[in-house]
């Protein structure tokens, strides 16, 4: 399942947005030079920018502002931001989120300026039981599946996490 594929815009774009979800299209792909990239995904008057980072600082949240701002300034939409974090979190980035009310691996960072939602993903999220993680967040899967962590990954396909299982399907 590549990030450009219908089940995946469609996995993603529901897990952000709870109420009448629109379909959402692939706009654009854009890899920076640390490895990590942005993908934007729009829909009528809403978009997604999802940000694919190991390492979140606060170099790389200047980064993701740019990106927002950017797609304003090209389409008129505040984007939802979400960063699928690979690996970690700076310290002085950490002390700047605050967890979700919904999900502890949902971080939130206040951007009502420059964002509709920032996000961020923890992958580091997998020391739950089996039934646990069959139920896990799409979007932790999501940052689980874009790491290197391989340990993770085959926890999630031994005990058959059906998202795990749809991404390694296709």
């Amino acid at each position: 399942m590549s990030e450009s594929s219908p089940a995946f815009i469609k996995l993603l774009a529901e897990s952000i947005i709870k109420k009448d979800c629109p379909n959402f299209s692939f706009v654009q792909l854009e890899f920076l030079g640390n490895g990590s990239y942005f993908v934007l995904y729009m829909a009528q008057s809403r978009s997604i920018l999802l940000e694919i980072q190991s390492k979140i600082t606060k170099i790389s949240m200047k980064k993701s502002v740019e990106k927002c701002l950017e797609i304003f300034y090209r389409f008129d939409i505040q984007p939802s931001l979400v960063i699928l974090c690979t690996d970690k979190i700076s310290s002085s980035v950490r002390s700047l989120l605050s967890p979700t009310l919904e999900n502890s691996h949902r971080q939130m960072f206040e951007s009502t300026v420059w964002a509709e939602k920032y996000l961020i993903i923890l992958k580091n999220a997998i020391n739950l039981s089996e039934d646990e993680s069959n139920k896990l967040d799409p979007l932790v899967v999501f940052a689980i599946y874009f790491s290197d962590d391989e340990m993770q990954k085959q926890k999630l396909r031994y005990i058959g996490n059906p998202i795990m299982r749809d991404i390694i399907k296709n």
